[in-house]
């Protein structure tokens, strides 16, 4: 066997030869990134469906605050809305969960599958909300909706002046504990530990949950990108080597097995793209440390007087 780095385009003839090793390399460092670039899109699909979870509830707030909705029927159409819009992100948390081990189980030559696995262990035994969250997941899929009932409030607050002049529309969405709790198929462990409670907020908790998956990955990366590095670092070499030859000209460029006779046995495609793609989405889904604490809001902030 022979294998080259070529153009599979038509009228390309230039090939540069490659060792058995350098090809197997290649080869390795782009199946590896393949599964890695699709844990960072499920991840992405994780956090777009939570921040829609999250404008459901502010959307609520701001037709609140404009218009007037105070029938059984408008009140119930939007606890709906809510329960739609966080069974999506409940879903994806559950695909998350059970494909990046999947995913990472492609990567032959490293085991984190079994770092995932550690890593998503510690944030269940940490966070109650990642506990609760993932019982109400089971519980959506198999028993009823997730939510039964919202909380509508307004009230006046007070700047540091104590002049009340500002009325603040909040809206929250909650479980009825004691509805759950009467369903011996709702985990026993998460029944216990919601003996006593009536109502939980849904958002809060969904937060917790976010918070702690959002860890895991944060942890995963850190544990991959000794790995990742190596993977893109043997794939840019490659490009590089094509490019300096042929003056930048990398388009349609493959590393390919040929038999001892010319005819081409594999050969796979090899470009920039993807791993600019996984740059892409390791940047824009940063890091959720402290995601409790941080709130979005719409108030008017009163200028600054100058010195």
């Amino acid at each position: 066997m022979v294998y080259y780095l070529f153009k599979a385009v038509i009228g390309s003839g230039l090939k540069i030869e490659i060792s058995a090793s350098e090809y197997d390399e290649i080869a390795a460092a782009w199946h590896s990134l393949g599964p890695v670039v699709d844990i960072e899109e499920e991840w992405d699909s994780l956090i777009q469906n939570y921040i829609e979870f999250e404008m459901e509830l502010l959307k609520a707030a701001t037709n609140s605050m404009i218009l007037s909705h105070n029938s059984y029927h408008d009140f119930h159409q939007h606890r709906l809305g809510f329960a739609r819009r966080l069974s999506n992100p409940l879903q994806t948390c559950r695909s998350y969960i059970d494909h990046a081990p999947h995913h990472l189980g492609q990567l032959n030559s490293c085991d984190f599958s079994s770092t995932f696995n550690e890593l998503r262990n510690k944030a269940h035994a940490d966070h109650f909300g990642y506990r609760f969250m993932d019982a109400m997941r089971n519980y959506a899929q198999h028993r009823g909706v997730p939510l039964h009932s919202s909380t509508w409030n307004s009230d006046w607050i007070s700047d540091a002046d104590e002049r009340k002049n500002r009325l603040r529309y909040v809206v929250t969405a909650n479980v009825d504990l004691g509805k759950v709790r009467h369903d011996r198929k709702f985990k026993a462990s998460v029944r216990a530990e919601i003996e006593g409670v009536d109502r939980l907020d849904v958002g809060t908790m969904t937060r917790e949950y976010i918070e702690a998956l959002g860890w895991v990955h944060s942890e995963l990366r850190k544990a991959m990108e000794g790995a990742i590095a190596g993977w893109k670092k043997a794939i840019r070499d490659a490009i590089a080597r094509y490019a300096a030859a042929t003056s930048g000209g990398v388009i349609g460029l493959a590393a390919g097995e040929f038999a001892d006779d010319g005819e081409l046995v594999n050969q796979m495609s090899i470009f920039e793209d993807m791993l600019d793609r996984h740059e892409r989405l390791t940047r824009r889904n940063g890091n959720l440390v402290n995601l409790r604490r941080r709130f979005v809001s719409n108030e008017l902030l009163a200028k600054k007087s100058k010195q």
